[in-house]
């Protein structure tokens, strides 16, 4: 347009910081085997739980979904083991949505913990 020339060459976008986490997530939860379980720590602002935890749904096909999300307490830097269960689902997409969409600080405090 303009008389300008068009460039040819295709421009890569950079992936974002959220878009590298959700990929990260998202291999973790795919390489989850029954009986184990991925938990992330969230920062301080998360006062009531500060971990997120994802496991296999043991009854699952037979009962229920898929994955599991729960949340748990902090007792010394650690989970407290008291899961709260917070939902279920059978797409890791939304399960990486929650996870990524709780960090308050540009995705900086989510880090896995087991």
């Amino acid at each position: 347009m303009f008389g300008r020339k068009k460039d040819n060459q295709t421009k890569v976008k950079e992936p974002s910081a959220r878009d590298i986490l959700k990929g990260k997530i998202t291999n973790e939860i795919e390489a989850l085997t029954p009986g184990q379980a991925v938990i992330y720590q969230l920062s301080e602002f998360y006062t009531f739980a500060r971990f997120l935890g994802v496991e296999l749904n043991p009854e699952f096909p037979q009962k229920g979904k898929k994955y599991l999300m729960f949340t748990d307490e902090i007792l010394e830097g650690k989970p407290k083991g008291k899961k709260n269960y917070t939902g279920s689902t059978n797409k890791i997409a939304d399960i990486v949505f929650w996870i990524s969409d709780r960090d308050s600080d540009k995705y900086g405090h989510i880090k896995r913990i087991q």
